[in-house]
C-alpha cells in the first residue's frame, strides 16, 4: 500500500459526500462510498462514485472544482498502476484507489483544502470589466472555438444568450447543451463560461433554471458533473481567479493563459462564454 498525505482538494468535495460520510459515522459500515476509475487520460483520471465524480490531477494543474490534486511523482504512479473501471473507495481513513499491483490510499483529512466557490462581482461596476472584456475581443475567440461560430445558427444562439427574451434564452440553451464532440462539448464549455459569470453576478437564475430541467441526459457525463458543480457555486481554480480579477487586466492575463490552455478547445469556448455574458452584463 502506498500512502499519499500531500495534495489538495476542491472544498466542493466533502458537501458532495456529506450523506455518505453521515451514513459511515452510523456505523453501516467501513466502506461509505465505493466507485470505480472512469476516464484515464494523459495526466489525470476520473472517478465516478455514485454522489458524483472526483477528477484526480497533478498539483502543477489548476485544481478542478470537482477534483483533487496530487504531486506529480504519486500522480504517475497511480496512472501507471489503474486501469479503466479498477475499484475505488471512500473510507474514513481517505481515498483508496485499487492498481493492477498496488493499493493507493489518498489521506484526504491531509489534504488541503481550496475555496473554489463563486466570487461575487458588482454588476454596479461593470464598467471596470470592460479592459478584460476588450482584451478577449482581441484574442478572436470564435476562430478557436469547437462550433461553427460564423453559422447563422449560432449567431442568433448569441443574440439570445446577450439579449433575448426567456424563450429566445431557452432556445439558445437549447441549442448548445452538449454541442460537439469530446468529453466536454463546446457548447457545455461556452454556457459554464457565460454562466459562471452571470452567476457571480446575481443573473443567474434565467439561465440556471433552463439548464437545471435540461442537461440532465443531454450531455456528456464529465460535462454534467460541471454543471452540477456549477449550479452548487463552484468553479476551477483559476476561472475562479480570472472571475476576482475581472476588474484588472494585468491581473487576469495569466489566468486567461491558464484557461486557453484547457483541453483542445475547451478553455476558448469557455472564454468565449466569459466573453458573451460580459456583453450581457454590458447591456444591463
Amino acid at each position: 500500500m502506498r500512502v499519499i498525505e500531500n495534495g489538495e482538494l476542491s472544498n466542493m468535495l466533502p458537501a458532495s459526500f456529506k450523506g455518505q460520510i453521515g451514513a459511515w459515522e452510523r456505523g453501516q459500515g467501513k466502506i461509505f462510498a465505493s466507485g470505480s476509475i472512469q476516464g484515464i487520460y494523459k495526466s489525470s483520471f476520473n472517478l465516478v462514485f455514485p454522489s458524483g465524480m472526483i477528477h484526480v490531477g497533478s498539483l502543477k494543474k489548476p485544481l478542478c472544482c470537482f477534483g483533487i490534486g496530487v504531486e506529480e511523482g504519486e500522480l504517475r504512479k497511480i496512472l501507471d498502476s489503474c486501469c479503466e473501471n479498477h475499484q475505488a473507495f471512500l473510507k474514513k481513513d481517505g481515498l483508496w484507489i485499487y492498481g493492477k499491483n498496488q493499493q493507493f490510499c489518498l489521506k484526504l483529512d491531509d489534504f488541503i483544502q481550496k475555496d473554489l466557490q463563486i466570487p461575487i462581482i458588482n454588476v454596479k461596476e461593470k464598467n471596470l470589466y470592460e479592459d478584460v472584456q476588450m482584451l478577449l475581443e482581441c484574442m478572436d475567440l470564435k476562430s478557436h472555438a469547437g462550433l461553427d461560430t460564423e453559422s447563422e445558427k449560432f449567431k442568433t444562439c448569441c443574440e439570445g444568450l446577450i439579449k433575448g427574451n426567456r424563450t429566445e434564452l431557452k432556445q439558445a440553451v437549447l441549442y448548445l447543451v452538449g454541442r460537439g464532440m469530446g468529453l466536454t462539448p463546446s457548447g457545455d464549455d461556452i454556457l459554464l463560461g457565460y454562466t459562471g459569470l452571470l452567476k457571480a453576478a446575481g443573473l443567474h437564475r434565467q439561465v440556471e433554471e433552463i439548464l437545471i430541467s435540461h442537461v440532465f441526459g443531454n450531455t456528456t457525463e464529465v460535462s454534467l458533473n460541471y454543471y452540477k458543480a456549477l449550479f452548487l457555486g463552484y468553479v476551477n481554480w483559476d476561472f475562479k481567479k480570472l472571475l476576482e480579477c475581472l476588474g484588472h487586466k494585468e491581473a487576469a492575463k495569466p489566468y486567461i493563459e491558464s484557461i486557453k490552455s484547457l483541453g483542445h478547445t475547451s478553455g476558448w469556448d469557455t472564454l468565449l462564454g466569459l466573453l458573451i455574458g460580459l456583453k450581457k452584463m454590458g447591456k444591463m
